[in-house]
């Protein structure tokens, strides 16, 4: 062999092992990244049994809570970005009034949201079984991971990984927080067909009877004292298509606050309902309707154009029921429930419901001698107490809206709604006037804009 050619097979030689020594440093280098990516503690989501993780460590920014989404939805995110833009992000969302599906038809649906090639389906057993695939952006080179699981029927879970990284490292760390997923089903929970079957069976109907009589009629007032607005909750004309009707008014003093008017129409056992709401805020009235129909499903339409569709659960409560619930829980063995609550725009909230001393209530009225709290758990701030006499009739509650200052409602006769509608020496602008024509007339009466056309 020449003399220089065996110089130029050296060299050749020596640069293909440093190659190699290049590329083994960043294999090594690449393991030791993704192994520095640690897992949270679990993070519980208040009410539902269930925790998962998300990963944390240097570049990453990570929610400890989950955040309550108008979609019906819990969400909990991590994203990394170790020099501003986002490289990564690891997605929770927990559906709470999801259509009844297979987590593979749940997984099919949900990839059709995005565009892109997807891959075959695989499985992941873990606590929970998990459907996930591949999509592959056509727009860059994004990459992305799609699971779904199904802890329960109308409950779902969706996880979502997208990032730069090799498909094989996002499959890799789908796993690892796959693994941790833990799903318990809160005992309490068994208590809300219970509950759901006293409202149908007994309250309701025991309501109906009693507002043909009377009225139930409110006084609003804030905690200093000040009287604020009124609520009336009566029986219609008219009970519509269905068997039973409430309607219901909400007025305040001010007239920057919203009057708000409902109608419930509902079957005798509550599994369908018709459920509009008026609010008019200032000249602007804005109309939500649902409707629970026989298969379950509840469609909700506004004013605003927006129709959607969501599966709450079957013992799910409408708010403008909330006082039933409250009094059933009081005859219900257990101290705490759990139970979902469908809010007049449509959103699915779980609560807890416990029953307090009248010594642990945070503004009592006078003879109170039952409390029942309602904690919305979508928002920590956001909570309800109810105060019965001592033959379980509701004196009135303590409404807390997050960022606002608490209210009181009393229970007011004719006599009470009278003198807060007419005060006397007030002022013109002081004057509560009820509605002169009703947002929901009678059969057969047309409205203002029915006659528009």
């Amino acid at each position: 062999m020449k003399p220089k050619t065996f110089e130029r097979t050296s060299l050749a030689a020596a640069f293909l092992l440093l190659l190699f020594a290049c590329g083994l440093g960043l294999a090594m280098l690449l393991v030791k990244v993704r192994s520095a990516v640690h897992l949270s503690a679990p993070i519980p989501l208040p009410g539902e049994g269930l925790s998962v993780v998300l990963p944390f460590g240097s570049g990453w920014e990570t929610l400890t809570e989950w955040s309550y989404e108008q979609d019906n939805s819990f969400a909990l995110i991590a994203t990394f970005s170790p020099e501003g833009a986002p490289l990564a992000e690891v997605r929770w969302q927990y559906r709470l009034a999801e259509k009844p599906l297979s987590a593979e038809e749940l997984l099919k649906q949900y990839a059709v949201r995005f565009s892109g090639t997807v891959s075959s389906i695989e499985k992941f057993e873990g606590q929970l079984s998990f459907y996930w695939l591949f999509l592959f952006p056509h727009a860059d080179e994004e990459r992305m991971l799609l699971a779904a699981a199904v802890p329960r029927q109308g409950r779902a879970l969706l996880f979502q990984i997208k990032g730069y990284s090799d498909p094989l490292y996002l499959s890799e760390l789908f796993e690892r927080l796959a693994a941790r997923v833990e799903f318990h089903p809160d005992p309490r929970r068994e208590v809300s067909d219970r509950l759901f079957g006293d409202i149908s069976e007994r309250l309701y109907p025991q309501w109906l009877q009693k507002l043909q009589r009377q009225p139930d009629t409110f006084l609003l007032y804030s905690t200093a004292g000040t009287p604020l607005g009124y609520s009336r909750t009566t029986i219609p004309n008219s009970a519509g298509k269905l068997e039973t009707a409430i309607e219901q008014e909400q007025i305040f003093r001010q007239m920057e606050l919203p009057r708000t008017q409902s109608r419930f129409e509902a079957s005798a056992a509550l599994t369908e309902f018709v459920w509009t709401t008026i609010r008019q805020i200032r000249q602007r009235p804005v109309q939500t309707l649902l409707q629970r129909l026989p298969d379950g499903s509840v469609q909700v339409e506004d004013s605003y154009q927006r129709r959607v569709i969501c599966w709450p659960l079957k013992e799910t409560v409408p708010e403008i029921l909330m006082p039933l619930l409250a009094r059933a829980m009081l005859d219900c063995p257990q101290s705490e429930a759990v139970i979902d609550i469908i809010a007049p725009a449509g959103q699915v909230v779980p609560t807890l419901i416990s029953k307090k001393t009248a010594e642990q209530a945070a503004e009592p009225i006078d003879r109170t001698q039952y409390v029942v709290k309602v904690n919305f758990l979508h928002h920590p701030d956001n909570y309800e107490e109810y105060y019965f006499d001592d033959q379980q009739v509701l004196l009135g509650r303590l409404e807390m809206l997050p960022g606002q200052s608490r209210r009181l409602w009393k229970t007011a006769d004719k006599v009470d709604l009278n003198r807060f509608l007419n005060p006397p020496f007030s002022k013109p602008d002081q004057i509560v006037q009820s509605p002169a024509t009703p947002m929901f007339p009678a059969a057969g009466q047309k409205t203002e804009s029915d006659s528009k056309g």
